[in-house]
């Protein structure tokens, strides 16, 4: 802890585990809440910044979140953020324009509603607003600014729709026997 007027909130059944936390300024909240999977994680904050993580969220190892210049971060519940996944309001450094000598990267909070799935070594990026059920397929970059509507399926470098009026269930196919996987190409509620 760096700074002052720093809070780190854990609600019960927060296990943090091979976790980097970082307030590097003041006045900046993380809120953990109750979840079944571990906190693991690589997480800087900095000045007048709060991040907020949602209920029952799966979070796999490594995951790299930076909220900078007085931005936040808001993640619902019920997610999936695989790892390697990166996580930033910022670009760190300024850019301004040669002519005009205007900052051309403005920071930006990151919304991802309910019910979302960052694949492997995704990359969200500032001011980005993901809607509740959305997927972000593996090795997707989410630039700037972009708002992603609910239940659609999105992927590539940068993103772009895959897929509209998607959804998805937190069942591991890691686990199925070869029964099952011949059971489910049809979803039975």
């Amino acid at each position: 802890f760096h700074g002052s007027g720093n809070v780190l909130y854990c609600e019960n059944n927060v296990n943090l585990v091979d976790c980097s936390i970082l307030f590097g300024g003041s006045n900046s909240l993380i809120y953990l809440s109750s979840t079944n999977s571990n906190y693991s994680f690589n997480l800087h904050i900095f000045q007048n910044s709060v991040v907020f993580i949602g209920r029952d969220n799966n979070l796999t190892p490594p995951i790299n979140i930076n909220v900078q210049e007085h931005q936040n971060l808001i993640i619902g519940d019920e997610g999936i953020i695989g790892s390697g996944t990166n996580i930033r309001t910022s670009d760190a450094h300024i850019v301004y324009d040669i002519n005009t000598k205007k900052r051309v990267n403005h920071s930006g909070s990151v919304l991802i509603g309910d019910h979302v799935w960052l694949g492997h070594l995704s990359y969200v990026s500032k001011g980005v607003n993901i809607g509740s059920g959305s997927i972000i397929d593996n090795y997707s970059y989410v630039p700037s600014y972009v708002k992603l509507e609910s239940n659609n399926l999105y992927g590539g470098n940068p993103i772009n729709l895959l897929k509209k009026e998607v959804f998805f269930t937190k069942d591991y196919v890691g686990n199925f026997e070869n029964e099952y996987s011949e059971n489910v190409d049809e979803y039975v509620s």
